[in-house]
């Protein structure tokens, strides 16, 4: 890791450990928490022989010390999803080549996502996370597909999505009506997406991703009903809708496109201040994640068949996953949500070693399809946010154990009962907290 990005952690500490001292509730828990993280992290980075996973736990607690910024502002979540944006790309904003942005960006917002569930704001949490990490993702797909980009796409992706939610909260002060500052924000993402791909980066067809996946997101702003009514089908054929952008995306610019797409997408979803859109968009931002990937592990880019038992596997249980944390984060609090998160992302960034290449990308999948899947439910409405804060244990998981997955069957099921074991555990006690519950309640 060169100094720059060492010093960019040190910012980032800086700031959590502001953000923390503003917010009363984060004197326990858990700014502090992320500030300690995040000290460690970058305290052996500096080292001489810094491990690969000491950036990536700076960053995790980074993003968990700045979560609290959802509790500075009473004016929705555009200021906070502003700054987290801002911040990100700071803190993990990467100018040279490599894969420093993607893996960073996603430790940030595990944190970010965790943070959010712990302090009650998982709703908005999610949405704020998958950016963060679809942000990484665009950078690794742009340096892959662009020859010799003059600008770093991840950064020049960053500035557009926070231009247009500025441009968003002054319009919405000025104009005192949220349809009129809202339908003005969406149409200036499409058109700042559109330009930062084709204009600054030059990749046409990615713009046009960009802006079909604005003006797709926006629809679905206008279909999905209030926050306190039923959603219905509306987040799954959202969610329909955003993989059909994310296939014409790929076939005419690649995974580039498909990131792109996601992120216009995702920009329109924070400006409308309505998690359940996020949600819908989920499914296409985690493909754009899963190209990512496949780009920093090549052997798993082909592993992915959902005609294999492990990939199945890996599916469900990241859905499962993701359900399970949203139950918890609703029944119990710290320590015990933080606890359980801890156990969640455990079980994704140990997946490899049980499950294997395909069910590892299992579960990425299967995290990111959790947010559109639980909108049924208001049990399991923040199973977007969990999913996005696992996503980066899976990454660091992966690139961890990737040289131990060659065991054979004999010696893997053994791991697989004891993981089935953890995961009927976590599955009992959610059940427990949820029991209980309803008893105090009645």
């Amino acid at each position: 890791m060169d100094s720059l990005s060492n010093w960019q952690l040190v910012i980032g500490v800086v700031l959590a450990a502001a953000v923390s001292a503003l917010n009363k509730r984060s004197r326990v828990v858990p700014g502090w928490v992320g500030v300690g993280l995040a000290l460690i992290g970058t305290g052996m980075a500096f080292g001489a022989d810094a491990p690969m996973w000491a950036s990536p736990l700076a960053c995790l607690g980074i993003g968990l010390g700045l979560s609290p910024l959802f509790g500075l502002s009473e004016d929705g979540a555009a200021v906070p999803s502003l700054l987290l944006i801002l911040a990100c790309g700071v803190v993990c904003g990467s100018v040279v080549a490599g894969n420093d942005f993607f893996i960073r960006a996603a430790l940030f917002a595990s944190g970010v996502g965790m943070g959010s569930l712990v302090l009650g704001y998982g709703a908005v949490g999610g949405g704020v996370a998958l950016t963060c990490a679809v942000l990484g993702a665009a950078d690794t797909l742009g340096r892959t597909q662009l020859i010799n980009p003059e600008s770093p796409p991840g950064l020049v992706l960053a500035a557009a999505v926070a231009s247009a939610l500025l441009v968003f909260i002054g319009l919405s002060a000025m104009l005192k009506s949220w349809p009129k500052a809202f339908g003005l924000g969406a149409a200036l993402m499409a058109a700042l997406g559109f330009f930062a791909c084709s204009k600054v980066l030059y990749f046409n067809d990615s713009g046009l991703a960009a802006l079909v996946g604005a003006l797709v997101a926006a629809a679905i702003v206008w279909a999905m009903p209030a926050e306190t009514e039923d959603a219905g089908f509306v987040p799954l054929v959202g969610g329909i809708l955003m993989v059909a952008v994310g296939t014409a995306a790929f076939s005419e610019a690649r995974g580039m496109g498909m990131a792109a797409a996601a992120l216009g997408a995702l920009g329109v979803a924070l400006l409308s201040d309505r998690p359940r859109v996020a949600a819908a968009i989920s499914p296409l931002a985690i493909l754009a994640i899963y190209r990512a990937f496949g780009v920093m592990y090549p052997e798993a880019a082909k592993a992915l068949d959902i005609g294999q038992h492990y990939g199945i596997i890996g599916v469900m249980l990241g859905v499962l996953l993701a359900f399970l944390g949203s139950a918890r984060s609703q029944t119990a609090k710290f320590p015990a949500t933080m606890v359980g998160w801890t156990m969640g992302a455990l079980i994704c960034g140990f997946s490899p070693l049980v499950i294997g290449a395909k069910g590892a990308v299992g579960v990425l999948i299967g995290l990111g399809f959790a947010g559109a899947l639980g909108q049924s439910s208001q049990q399991t409405r923040n199973s977007l946010t969990v999913g996005a804060s696992y996503i980066g244990a899976s990454l660091l998981g992966y690139g961890l154990l990737k040289d131990q997955m060659n065991l054979t069957r004999d010696e893997r099921l053994p791991l697989l009962m004891w993981g089935a074991g953890i995961v009927l555990i976590l599955f009992v006690a959610a059940m427990f907290m949820n029991r209980q519950k309803s008893e105090v309640s009645a």
